[in-house]
């Protein structure tokens, strides 16, 4: 039992064996990818909600228009109806009044749903991004039969 010179010598170095460093920058950049793909997945969800709730209101508006386009005219024979009643003494002035304040809130009416049409259908064309011709149809003249 004496004195012993030992010599050690030694070399050190990293084995991607078991992982290392690496693995959080791989699973970050994984975890980033995955998160960019959902992100593009929720707009897409977006804009095709978006674009489906705007075509129902289109359509509910267009169906307004047709609505009122048919009971205009009904409502303008009301009116010649109880104007020759009235003039025929079997009526008072009130169901005339009446009958044209009636034709009235029709024509009000669809002139109101024409311009939501028209604001709906700009909200469909923002949401598409595609022209959809209001410009064409704005020139086209009859406003009423759009």
């Amino acid at each position: 039992a004496g004195e012993t010179n030992f010599l050690f010598a030694g070399v050190q170095g990293n084995l991607p064996v078991f992982g290392g460093r690496n693995d959080g920058r791989s699973s970050a950049s994984s975890a980033h990818a995955q998160a960019s793909r959902e992100a593009r997945h929720a707009a897409s969800n977006r804009v095709g909600a978006e674009v489906a709730e705007s075509y129902a209101h289109v359509i509910a508006e267009a169906r307004q228009i047709a609505l009122h386009h048919q009971l205009i005219p009904i409502a303008k024979q009301a009116v010649e109806s109880a104007e020759s009643s009235y003039g025929a003494g079997r009526a008072d002035f009130t169901m005339v009044l009446d009958s044209a304040r009636e034709l009235r809130m029709h024509e009000l009416d669809l002139a109101t749903h024409l311009a939501m049409y028209e604001q709906r259908l700009a909200e469909l064309q923002r949401a598409v991004g595609v022209d959809l011709g209001i410009e064409q149809a704005a020139e086209g003249g009859h406003e009423e039969h759009r």
